[in-house]
């Protein structure tokens, strides 16, 4: 993205899996922005994440990776929205 030093595709699994057990705001933000990355590999790593973080203000990410062109990351997106805690209006 302009403005925004590139991050070789080949880094960013291993930084992503480096804040699996980082609950700060800060990874958090990081889990997000995997959402939009190039590889299907950190988008799905992405909704893993968000997984482990329950919160409602995640959906709406999380149903637009459910329509991902990566199989694993629109799996890892639906996973996610099963999570408790993640879903707290159980209407349609």
């Amino acid at each position: 993205a302009e403005g925004r030093p590139a991050v070789a595709p080949v880094a960013c699994p291993p930084l992503v899996a480096a804040l699996d057990a980082d609950a700060t705001p800060a990874a958090t933000t990081v889990a997000l922005s995997a959402l939009s990355h190039e590889s299907p590999e950190v988008r799905r790593m992405g909704c893993e994440l968000l997984a482990k973080r329950a919160a409602p203000e995640h959906v709406p990410v999380l149903l637009a990776a459910t329509q991902d062109a990566h199989v694993g990351t629109a799996a890892a997106a639906v996973k996610a929205l099963a999570v408790p805690g993640m879903i707290t209006d159980p209407a349609p």
